[in-house]
């Protein structure tokens, strides 16, 4: 037969549990919001260490997409078409007409991945950007950690002196 729990083991699994999640969530959450940015994060680095920089065509110019532009460059006689933002080294969308050339940076080895950006300060800025998010994801733990330990401390409630008397009417 098992034996019954004692109240004060039958507070502490809670406790217990509790330490174990946020535990898991200071430890873990950095690590999957790190790996979330991983595969931009890649894209760039491949750009940024492979990357050729040519002009490219502009076909569509968006401003209020994001800024976005639609491109088409060649590769050894064949024409690739892709969208990004404008930034970098060009203008920005608003600026810009169908038919102005632009800078991009295509991978040599995968001509579809291309930029119309510095891959190297891309990467910079999105690498801190996904350590900014690491960061917040345990911060947010050590918050949460903290309002469950020292937070919901219980206040006793002491209703004031009463008279016994009915309320007036």
């Amino acid at each position: 037969m098992s034996q019954p729990i004692s109240p004060s083991s039958a507070r502490r699994i809670p406790t217990v549990l509790a330490v174990a999640f946020f535990a898991a969530w200071i430890g873990l959450g950095p690590v999957v919001a790190w790996q979330m940015s991983e595969p931009e994060l890649g894209i760039f680095r491949n750009l940024d260490e492979q990357g050729v920089r040519t002009a490219a065509t502009l076909i569509e110019s968006q401003p209020r997409n994001h800024n976005t532009v639609v491109y088409m460059f060649s590769v050894n006689g064949k024409w690739y078409l892709s969208r990004d933002s404008s930034r970098g080294t060009n203008p920005p969308a608003k600026e810009l007409t169908s038919g102005s050339t632009i800078q991009i940076v295509y991978d040599r080895r995968d001509p579809n991945s291309s930029c119309s950006c510095d891959p190297g300060a891309e990467l910079k800025l999105r690498s801190a950007t996904a350590l900014r998010a690491a960061i917040g994801v345990d911060v947010i733990g050590v918050i949460a950690a903290m309002y469950c330990w020292f937070g919901r401390r219980q206040i006793k409630f002491v209703p004031p002196p009463s008279d016994h008397r009915s309320p007036p009417r």
